[in-house]
């Protein structure tokens, strides 16, 4: 997520949607590297109640 700069409920929608068809198929999603509007979007919105947010890609791979 370093490189996106706009985050809307569009973008949160399919955040939402990808993690629970990847976790019906067993699998995981982890946000990593948000930054600024992006950031602030996810801290307001609160999906890292139900998607694992990390501030960089080693920590997401290593949670």
């Amino acid at each position: 997520m370093e490189s996106v700069t706009f985050l809307d409920s569009s973008g949160l929608n399919i955040l939402t949607s990808v993690h629970r068809h990847v976790s019906e198929a067993h699998g995981w999603l982890r946000i990593a590297g948000a930054r600024g509007a992006a950031q602030r979007v996810l801290s307001l919105a609160g999906p890292g109640t139900v998607i694992p947010c990390n501030p960089a890609v080693g920590d997401a791979l290593n949670a």
